[in-house]
């Protein structure tokens, strides 16, 4: 945290929290449970608002956090604003193929965004500049919400040609439609989590822009 925070004093002595890329906050519990189904455990929250990662629930940083976990639990915390990839389960990440990407959207009142690395993986090519980038963002306009997928079109050796989509936005309302190029795409709404999920189909790396009304 310090790293992040080095006029902070506070963040000297946060040695139980650390930042996962530059958008999460994670903080794993190392201490006995006694006994108990679940522990109270403090996180401190830089200023913005934060997703907690278990329930979607938002928090108001700038301050200590204290919640409730069970053994199984990780306090994991996503800065609003983001745009976290995933993937479906893999018995092994080496080797696989990224063919379907889940992005996880933890949006602000003007949206959120997030640029994605990629390189073959299992070489030093990317000193060479082999790699490509590839910009998601989820941003508001008149009467609705855009979101726009735009690769930068450099190649490397083994790149995913083809590739689709599931997106998922968190604290939305239900849309009337969702669109991409014209054509209706799949989606669900969970009235309970309000979370939106887009599925786009398996189609060729490129531009796209999905319209959300």
């Amino acid at each position: 945290m310090y790293y992040e925070f080095p006029d902070m004093e506070k963040a000297y002595k946060l040695d139980h929290q650390y930042y996962f890329g530059n958008n999460m906050i994670v903080s794993p519990i190392t201490e006995t449970m006694k006994g108990y189904d679940s522990i109270r455990h403090a996180v401190w929250l830089p200023n913005g608002n934060w997703y907690d990662y278990r329930n979607n629930t938002m928090l108001k940083g700038g301050k200590e956090v204290k919640e409730y976990y069970t053994l199984d639990e990780i306090p994991v915390f996503v800065k609003a604003g983001s745009i976290i990839p995933t993937q479906t389960p893999k018995l092994r990440i080496t080797g696989s193929v990224l063919d379907t990407l889940i992005l996880t959207v933890y949006p602000t009142d003007s949206g959120a965004s997030f640029k994605l690395y990629e390189d073959e993986g299992n070489n030093e090519d990317y000193r060479k500049n082999i790699y490509s980038f590839t910009n998601f963002t989820y941003l508001g306009v008149d009467g609705g919400w855009e979101f726009i997928i735009e690769p930068d079109a450099k190649t490397f050796r083994g790149q995913v040609t083809e590739r689709s989509y599931e997106i998922r936005i968190l604290s939305s309302y239900k849309p009337s439609q969702v669109n991409m190029k014209g054509k209706n795409l799949n989606w669900t709404y969970d009235e309970k989590t309000r979370v939106t999920t887009i599925k786009t189909p398996k189609d060729k790396i490129g531009s796209m822009l999905i319209w959300i009304q």
